[in-house]
This record gives structure tokens, C-alpha cells and sequence, in this order.
């Protein structure tokens, strides 16, 4: 029997879903879109229209969940591990308290119905021995002060057969530029197993 690893990274607006099996390549990865910022042709439907902040946990946490549903009976129940992104506490955003809804929503939801404690992952974490003070000068040097060049840096070190899978669900599922990097970071949140 198989058993394969799921990370997810959560967020508002673009949230990664990666299955990896054993051997750590991409069984399966999607972007699970809620909250999107909507054009006038998406403003007759009602999954584009959120109101409050319990609209946006409920519409976010129902997606995700319903895709782990979907993907965990595809796969006949061989999920051996769920990794969570872990809330970053220390952020700006004023979002604080509806991404720590969506957060554990889906962790008690996920314990509840398929008896599966996810294991929280810090960013700091998962990311640590990948990324060198080189790297981030580097990658400064080629990118702009205000984008995500840690995530960046991930993106570069997935192999390239997964870097292909995860580049092909962005072209299809992609809200904006930066949508790739919710995929890599589920890649090494479900990669990561200490």
C-alpha cells in the first residue's frame, strides 16, 4: 500500500494543494482559488461575491476541505501525512484572525472526518538549510525589493519534473504571477517530515 503526503499552504486568495508519493515527486498539485479579486462578467457568481470575514473563512475552509475530501477518496484513503503551513504571526496583515479560522477549520475538520492530525510547519522550518545568505543576495539582485525572493529560491530548487507539473496547473489554475510559488511551497511543506 502506498502512503501518500499532502502540504498545504493557506492563505485569503490562492491556497497550494500537493499530494507527493513516496519517493517525493508530485503525484498531484492544484491551486484552490477563493476570495479572487473578480472581473465584471464574475460578479453574477455567487462563489466570487464574500461579504464579511466569516463569508471569506467558511468559502476558503469549504474549497479546501472539499478538495482533500475529493483527492483523499481518490486515492483510497492511503494519506499518510498532512502538513500545514503554520500561521505567520509576526505578519502585517491585518487578516490575522480569518486566516487562523481557515486554519483550524481545516485541521479539525481533516481530524474529525478522516482521523488525520495534520502536523503544523513553520515557514522557518521547512525552509531552513535551502536557503544561503548568497542565495538571497543573488536572487536580490535579480528581482525587486517587494517580491517574494525566499519563495522564489524554493521554486528554483524543485526538480524539474515537478517544477514541470507545477508550472503546467499554474497555466491553467494561475490567478496571478505568483501563483507557482503556492504550489512550491505545499511541494516542500509536504516534503518536510521531521
Amino acid at each position: 500500500m502506498k502512503n501518500y503526503k499532502i502540504g498545504l499552504d493557506i492563505a485569503l486568495r490562492s491556497n497550494g494543494l500537493v499530494i507527493l508519493n513516496e519517493d517525493n515527486t508530485i503525484k498531484h498539485a492544484e491551486l484552490i482559488q477563493t476570495v479572487p479579486s473578480i472581473t465584471k462578467k464574475q460578479e453574477k457568481d455567487p462563489r466570487y461575491i464574500v461579504r464579511n470575514e466569516e463569508e471569506i473563512i467558511l468559502t476558503t475552509s469549504i474549497e479546501i476541505y472539499t478538495a482533500f475530501r475529493r483527492i483523499n477518496d481518490a486515492s483510497t484513503n492511503n494519506i499518510s501525512n498532512v502538513n500545514i503551513e503554520g500561521l505567520a504571526l509576526g505578519a502585517m496583515s491585518g487578516h490575522k484572525d480569518i486566516m487562523a479560522g481557515i486554519h483550524w477549520y481545516i485541521r479539525c475538520m481533516i481530524l474529525h472526518d478522516f482521523n488525520i492530525k495534520c502536523k503544523v510547519v513553520t515557514p522557518m522550518a521547512w525552509r531552513k538549510g535551502y536557503i544561503s545568505n548568497y542565495d538571497k543576495l543573488n536572487y536580490g539582485l535579480q528581482y525587486g525589493i517587494d517580491d517574494p525572493i525566499e519563495k522564489i529560491i524554493m521554486y528554483d530548487k524543485i526538480p524539474e519534473n515537478d517544477k514541470a507539473i507545477i508550472d503546467k496547473v499554474n497555466s491553467e489554475q494561475g490567478l496571478n504571477k505568483w501563483s507557482h510559488l503556492d504550489l512550491s511551497d505545499a511541494y516542500w511543506i509536504a516534503r518536510y517530515s521531521k
